[in-house]
């Protein structure tokens, strides 16, 4: 399986760091923001894009593992067969109706075509390469037709019903482009030393309309304030970062996806009605940058405040990726426990490493300065 940041990810968005524009010349635009990002994915897998190519002495190979190499060969024999004639594919093992009865079908939604066998004998999950791909942009609402890569949701219809009904925890298949883009920033930001857990589950939160409305209101505000994307970045200086939180429940475990009710689960509690500076201390005791609401871009900083509560019997543990508003950012190096607000004129404050930090924090002092986004969960080691 490849390994694998806003509820979208934006197209203009860097494919390796996400967070800067992509560099532009001419009316050419390139994948990422710099030579420092093009740089670094040169050095990833060419099929995971989350782990350093294999090296034997001076020889540098395309994949990570074997794991890859056979990953990528198949989706090449793959794509080959796709474009080869029909006539020539006479003896595809791709199984016909009269086996549908003992094949599975294709997990498109309403597809109903038996799913066809793969060069390495094993069957595939869906009926052809078409619907493979339609798979990593496909609506995570209907589960039926593509997206433009931008929204999650197929059209009009769908996000409107999901706000509607919001808040709602959408399990990402592992083949949509969302889990790669967010399991990805997952362990290309983890960095304690320690091995990186595998990543079980991404799920896209969405919250209901009024913290939509409240969260894009804000950021419109900042944008009036800083003219962020003149400066050819993001709307209101917006960035995804790591919220580390309580969990009492199972969310999120073997595809569950409904909310608990339980009074002391914080995070049922942020994705039902987001962030609540109410509840600042709750999870940590006390406030190193005052009373705000902590995030990072650090996920394996982010991990050491999650935990599960009272009779939560789970191998894995949970993550929020956060959308927030950074707006101008005041830099810090040192603690100050009594900060309610950041400094006249900034709109956050950006701890940075070094003095009394060994990992970045993000502290927004208003709620609607940030929302939940994906919920990621791991194997807690």
């Amino acid at each position: 399986m490849p390994a694998l940041l806003n509820s979208y990810q934006p197209a203009y968005l860097c494919d390796h760091c996400h967070s800067r524009p992509r560099y532009r010349a001419g009316g050419s635009a390139y994948k990422y923001c710099g030579r420092t990002c093009a740089n670094a994915a040169e050095k990833l897998c060419d099929y995971c894009h989350a782990r350093p190519k294999h090296r034997e002495g001076k020889r540098v190979y395309p994949c990570c593992s074997r794991l890859c190499a056979s990953s990528a060969a198949e989706a090449a024999a793959k794509a080959a067969v796709a474009t080869t004639p029909l006539l020539r594919r006479s003896s595809s093992p791709v199984p016909t109706a009269a086996d549908s009865s003992t094949v599975p079908t294709c997990k498109v939604v309403d597809c109903g075509s038996p799913v066809y066998k793969k060069s390495d004998g094993k069957l595939s999950e869906y009926c052809s390469l078409k619907h493979r791909n339609l798979a990593e942009h496909i609506c995570l609402l209907c589960r039926k037709t593509g997206t433009d890569r931008v929204s999650a949701y197929c059209g009009k219809a769908c996000k409107d019903t999901a706000q509607e009904k919001g808040p709602l925890v959408l399990k990402v298949p592992v083949d949509h482009d969302r889990f790669r883009s967010v399991a990805r920033q997952f362990q290309d930001s983890w960095r304690h030393r320690s091995s990186i857990p595998p990543v079980r589950g991404v799920y896209m939160i969405q919250p209901p309309r009024e913290v939509v409305d409240q969260y894009k209101e804000y950021r419109e505000e900042v944008e009036g304030r800083g003219h962020f994307t003149a400066q050819n970045l993001t709307k209101g200086n917006e960035h995804r970062r790591w919220h580390g939180t309580k969990r009492q429940c199972r969310l999120g475990d073997e595809g569950q996806t409904s909310l608990c009710d339980a009074p002391t689960c914080a995070l049922c509690s942020i994705i039902r009605t987001s962030f609540d500076l109410r509840f600042f201390k709750g999870n940590t005791g006390w406030g190193r940058f005052g009373k705000g609401l902590y995030t990072s871009s650090t996920s394996s900083k982010s991990n050491d405040y999650s935990a599960n509560l009272g009779e939560t019997q789970s191998t894995c543990k949970a993550v929020l990726l956060t959308k927030v508003v950074v707006g101008k950012g005041f830099k810090v190096l040192h603690n100050n426990t009594k900060l309610t607000e950041p400094p006249p004129g900034y709109d956050s404050l950006i701890a940075e490493v070094g003095g009394d930090l060994n990992y970045d924090e993000l502290v927004v002092y208003r709620n609607e300065a940030i929302k939940p986004a994906y919920l990621v969960v791991y194997d807690s080691r």
